[in-house]
């Protein structure tokens, strides 16, 4: 048997939409949008889960919440689910300071917006955040063989653990499209 693990990332949430830097330091909600595309997410995955894992950050406990409802299970929280710590850009848009901090970004290919950042003042690292991306998934693997998990996170996170799975790096891994209530699907063999 496998372990099928869905990575979900959050519906729209207050700031996505401005390139704001939420992180893991402003615990924004959904938006109206948001909570559409969430109740509509719930009916677009086919699989039913076993396991609901969930950053402990509102807007993806609250995304994970329809699929909750629909299933009867009730999430786990885990902390290290939630968005890289932005530190003091926390709240700030990407877009100046990419302007103004070139070398605190990843390249962006075909993109002129990116909030992936490899570093920020008072913050977590990618190299950091990759580590506790990780531990997240050896946790993952460990604990929920042969099940069907699905984690409800943040953009910058997914794309680490994709990265950590795939061995695509930066900056072809950023090629991907991880938008808004949008999801990866991984299957480990035993």
């Amino acid at each position: 048997m496998s372990l099928v693990l869905f990575l979900i990332r959050h519906a729209t949430a207050q700031g996505n939409r401005n390139h704001i830097l939420n992180g893991n330091r402003i615990d924004a909600q959904l938006t109206k949008k948001g909570r559409k595309q969430a109740k509509q997410l719930v009916n677009l995955i086919k699989q039913k889960p076993d396991i609901i894992l969930s950053s402990p950050l509102k807007r993806a406990r609250q995304t994970a919440y329809y699929f909750e409802k629909k299933y009867s299970l009730k999430a786990q929280i885990i902390k290290d689910l939630q968005e890289q710590d932005f530190g003091e850009w926390s709240g700030l848009d990407a877009d100046k300071l990419k302007k103004i901090y070139p070398k605190n970004f990843f390249s962006y290919p075909n993109k002129e917006k990116s909030n992936f950042l490899i570093s920020c003042p008072g913050g977590e690292s990618y190299s950091a955040l990759k580590k506790r991306a990780k531990k997240v998934l050896d946790f993952i693997k460990k604990n929920f063989k042969n099940k069907i998990v699905f984690a409800f996170s943040h953009g910058v996170l997914i794309l680490a653990m994709i990265e950590i799975v795939t061995k695509i790096k930066p900056p072809k891994l950023l090629n991907l499209q991880l938008k808004n209530a949008s999801w990866v699907c991984f299957i480990f063999d035993d």
